[in-house]
């Protein structure tokens, strides 16, 4: 049966602790064109995870796969300045996350979307 209806959140879906990091703007990148992770913790967090889209990607003859999340988190003034300069590490799971974009999910302050892709 497809749900029609938005479906509220409930206190049983957040079941998942995150840690959210932010990078230091002012890092360059090193001879191989990465940036050091000299991160601090933005703040830590129950969502809920929902996967969104997975696809592969072909670069240059070889093949990445690619993961989409959607995290919901609660919003409060720490969540509500999560960007694309911050990325998320789930815990129990050990994944990294970087973050695409969050948006106030209902423009009541309830909710933050956060979209996340695998950092490979």
């Amino acid at each position: 049966m497809r749900r029609t209806s938005k479906r509220l959140p409930r206190a049983g879906h957040r079941d998942t602790r995150i840690i959210v990091y932010e990078q230091d703007p002012t890092e360059a990148a090193n001879d191989d064109g990465q940036i050091p992770e000299e991160s601090a913790v933005l703040c830590r967090r129950w969502a809920e995870i929902v996967p969104l889209r997975a696809y592969l990607v072909d670069l240059q003859a070889s093949q990445e796969g690619n993961v989409s999340r959607v995290l919901r988190v609660p919003y409060d003034d720490t969540t509500k300045t999560i960007d694309d300069h911050n990325w998320i590490e789930i815990q129990g799971t050990g994944e990294r996350l970087n973050v695409s974009g969050a948006i106030d999910l209902d423009n009541l302050h309830t909710t933050i979307e956060i979209e996340c892709t695998e950092r490979l």
